[in-house]
């Protein structure tokens, strides 16, 4: 895993607890996180006020982050509610929260973007068979890294 990776994963988990805890202090009854729940895709949280609000989260430190194919359905936000949780680079201070009605979203505000993503039987295998290195890009065993020179 990238550190990158690594830091995106924590600020997308520090994102959906940071809108959980506001949905609760301004007038919701419940918050259910739905993330693993089949069927609910396109959506992370249901936020229980007068109206039931389905809610897509993204935290970032810069722009709003690219969707999941799951998220939109016939080129139309699935969640009925988009939180963007904007933490600042060095990640002092107070994020800023910015919630946008699906309704807003329109058909050209958005691109098709195709990602390729390698399944989990694939990556044990290829992980598995792979010559690790270390940072310094000698192998586990100490001897120099495939393909240096």
């Amino acid at each position: 895993m990238t550190l990158s990776r690594h830091h995106n994963q924590t600020l997308a988990q520090r994102a959906i607890s940071f809108v959980i805890k506001y949905e609760l202090k301004h007038g919701s009854r419940r918050v259910d996180d739905v993330q693993t729940i089949r069927g609910n895709n396109g959506y992370d949280l249901v936020s229980w006020r007068s109206v039931r609000r389905n809610i897509e989260v993204k935290g970032t430190t810069r722009r709003i982050p690219d969707s999941h194919s799951t998220e939109f359905k016939n080129g139309r936000l699935v969640a009925t509610h988009l939180y963007v949780v904007q933490y600042s680079r060095s990640g002092r201070g107070n994020p800023k929260l910015f919630i946008i009605l699906r309704n807003d979203i329109k058909p050209d505000d958005i691109s098709p973007l195709i990602r390729y993503r390698f399944t989990s039987a694939a990556q044990r295998r290829l992980i598995s068979s792979a010559h690790a290195l270390r940072s310094d890009g000698r192998g586990a065993d100490g001897a120099k890294g495939a393909g240096s020179g």
